[in-house]
């Protein structure tokens, strides 16, 4: 089953004022987080004032809480036991852990955090006792450091995010056919597509969801990232069982809606993220990261 890309990079817009270090001017349209050579950086909207924030190496993805006030970082990174999660502050500073233990070292674990910047949901391995096996789920971690269940959504969770600014639903990408989909998908056995549900109070895995799901024909969907207004979802698309090219696509957030390509055709364009007023979605293309306008356009360079 296709993962997501590991291109070393990982993008994310982040809304907020000046940032130390961060070219030492304030960005009115926000600064963006990227991760370069295993380490997490910021830079302005246009790409200038890349400054390093991390030098302990190991960090695969970051996220940014859009609407928290207080610039907040989270992370997913490898380490000599697996995948460690947390969070860190944009100003810079020492990483805060947020889960109590590792999980194995697989580069689709990614972290994204709610807009208030209060909780974190990831990829989790969990071992599902009712049929003996380990399967890939999503969960959910408060940032404070106060416990919060498990949820089990999904099936072979690859990617997800939250999918309201609230942080009251969660859209994941992962195996729907077969899964308890209401009302029922039409996605094939084997086609990777994205769920949208409200996780139980208390954890666990509802047979009513997801209540909404995404999954155009013949195509594989990953990397969900959920626009500032919770309206539309950008997503990696790429025809299945192939290896790409693949293209961002822009969907309504509604049952089995359809996207709009917003990058060039033939370029293979991937882990999008939106600016913090919805008009722009920065991705990554070659190596380079790349923003456009949320209804397409010509795209603009603005770091390699």
């Amino acid at each position: 089953m296709r993962s997501r890309r590991v291109a070393g990079i990982a993008v994310f817009a982040m809304a907020c004022g000046a940032i130390a270090g961060a070219a030492g001017a304030a960005q009115a349209a926000g600064s963006i987080a990227f991760i370069r050579s295993g380490n997490i950086w910021i830079a302005g909207p246009d790409g200038a004032g890349a400054t390093e924030l991390t030098t302990d190496g190991g960090y695969e993805w970051v996220s940014a809480a859009q609407g928290s006030g207080s610039p907040l970082l989270g992370f997913s990174r490898q380490t000599s036991s697996g995948t460690a999660y947390g969070v860190i502050s944009a100003a810079g500073g020492s990483p805060t852990p947020v889960t109590t233990s590792n999980q194995p070292a697989e580069a689709f674990y990614d972290a994204q955090l709610s807009a208030d910047g209060t909780k974190l949901v990831y990829v989790w391995q969990y071992y599902d006792s009712s049929i003996n096996v380990s399967r890939h789920v999503y969960s959910i971690a408060s940032v404070n450091g106060s416990s919060i269940p498990h949820y089990f959504g999904g099936y072979s969770v690859q990617n997800t995010d939250f999918a309201d600014p609230g942080g009251s639903t969660v859209v994941w990408s992962g195996l729907i056919s077969g899964a308890y989909s209401s009302p029922p998908d039409t996605c094939t056995n084997t086609q990777i597509g994205l769920g949208i549900e409200t996780p139980l109070a208390g954890g666990g895995h509802d047979t009513s969801q997801p209540t909404s799901w995404i999954c155009p024909a013949g195509d594989d969907t990953v990397q969900p990232s959920v626009s500032p207004d919770g309206s539309k979802i950008a997503a990696y698309v790429v025809p299945t069982g192939t290896s790409g090219p693949g293209s961002v696509m822009v969907f309504p957030k509604g049952n089995g809606a359809t996207g709009t390509q917003i990058t060039p055709g033939g370029v293979d364009a991937s882990e999008p993220a939106w600016s913090p007023d919805g008009s722009q979605v920065a991705y990554v293309a070659g190596g380079n990261i790349y923003t456009v306008s949320a209804s397409g356009g010509t795209p603009t360079q603005i770091l390699t």
